[in-house]
């Protein structure tokens, strides 16, 4: 069969396509630049938030770079990739909320 080592959950139930990467895991992608210690570099995983590069894979839990609240963890909620390549506001779709 294989070592348990070598299984990967996400690959056998859910397989990363474009879509999932871009609209779930660049979800998490923006979590994680905002919480995540500076050693964690998040940034290094922008291009499998965009959906472009599908074999560089986040980790599935990062080291926080200080301790969340619970407050700070509402505001996270709300984040709409403000300042990101991801950001709407500055997406062709924008149009004239640009």
């Amino acid at each position: 069969a294989g070592e348990d080592g070598e299984f990967s959950f996400s690959d056998v139930y859910d397989p990363v396509t474009f879509e999932g990467a871009r609209f779930c895991e660049a979800r998490v992608w923006s979590f994680f630049r905002e919480v995540a210690a500076e050693e964690e570099h998040i940034e290094q995983y922008l291009d499998y938030a965009q959906g472009y590069n599908l074999t560089n894979r986040m980790p599935l839990y990062v080291k926080a770079g200080h301790k969340l609240g619970v407050n700070e963890t509402m505001w996270h909620m709300r984040n709409h990739y403000e300042g990101t390549w991801l950001d709407p506001s500055k997406d062709v779709g924008a149009g004239a909320w640009r």
